[in-house]
């Protein structure tokens, strides 16, 4: 009787001690509780950034970049005109010492801008922009032309022109409207003052001779230039927000420096003296920049959406 009695009571303890909550407080620990199951495929759906909460490009603030691209000329080199000084004066003359010399010679543009912009709430954009680029390439263009002396049978009037015009630098001040098509589009016009240093020279020269016998008479003048000029520059592009903080941008100007005239005399090249007549030089400077840019901003322009991080 006595063992059943020490059997019984052993039983019980071990009963009690395997209880989930005696044994909690036997051992002066937190009751457990079993995990909670989240209905199928709830613990493996992320948690994402809406777009909404992500802050939209802006284009308001301070920029500064570089760009590169072609230039090109879109006047006559130089027109020359023989002008007598006394009357009457031989046409024939007159028609070999004159002339309009073209080319489409074209070259490379590239340089520096910088600029600050403002955006409005309904996404026009307002600011001014100044850059400053090196201009390679020159223009230049020749014309001879003989014909008989309108005066003198048997006499043959030769004549030959030249002219070669550059410009040197181009650099622009000036204000930007536009309207930005998306957040990171934006679409504008541009105009205001360009300045440039510009060049050119030209020749003009002549002699009158008899076909296989000698040369009667010469006569020769020359012009130069060489100076900066002001002028306007009007345009339009795109600019796309890329990365964080940096755009790109294809912008076609139109700029014009004016218009500069020379007048020479000319000089009888057997004699030395003057002869009864001057060349009048002019030289346009105006022409077509097409290039492409990039720029970097410093308000942060665009920010980037963060990465679709998941969370278990």
């Amino acid at each position: 009787m006595s063992k059943l009695i020490h059997y019984t009571m052993i039983s019980g303890i071990i009963a009690v001690c395997a209880s989930p909550a005696n044994a909690a407080t036997l051992y002066n620990t937190p009751s457990y509780s079993p995990p909670s199951t989240a209905p199928f495929g709830e613990a493996l759906r992320p948690t994402i950034t809406p777009v909404s909460d992500l802050a939209p490009p802006t284009w308001s603030g301070f920029y500064i970049g570089a760009n590169a691209g072609g230039a090109w000329a879109s006047s006559d080199v130089a027109n020359i005109a023989a002008i007598p000084t006394r009357f009457p004066t031989d046409p024939s003359i007159l028609q070999i010492g004159s002339g309009a010399l073209s080319s489409t010679v074209g070259g490379f543009i590239g340089g520096v801008q910088g600029g600050y912009n403002f955006q409005f709430p309904n996404g026009l954009v307002a600011g001014v922009e100044v850059d400053f680029q090196g201009v390679t390439g020159k223009s230049a263009g020749n014309q001879s032309l003989a014909l008989p002396d309108a005066y003198l049978p048997g006499v043959t009037e030769i004549g030959s022109l030249t002219a070669a015009k550059q410009l040197d630098n181009l650099g622009t001040v000036r204000g930007r409207l536009g309207y930005a098509v998306t957040p990171g589009v934006l679409a504008y016009g541009t105009a205001g003052l360009a300045y440039g240093h510009a060049s050119f020279s030209t020749t003009s020269s002549g002699v009158a001779y008899v076909p296989g016998l000698a040369i009667l008479a010469g006569a020769f003048s020359g012009a130069s230039y060489s100076d900066t000029r002001t002028g306007w520059t009007a345009g339009a592009g795109f600019e796309w927000m890329t990365f964080p903080n940096w755009s790109v941008k294809a912008e076609y100007l139109y700029y014009d420096l004016g218009s500069v005239t020379k007048i020479m005399p000319y000089y009888n090249t057997l004699t030395g003296f003057n002869t009864p007549g001057v060349a009048q030089s002019t030289a346009h400077f105006a022409g077509s920049v097409a290039r492409f840019g990039v720029s970097y901003h410093f308000n942060n322009a665009l920010v980037a959406a963060p990465p679709l991080m998941a969370k278990y």
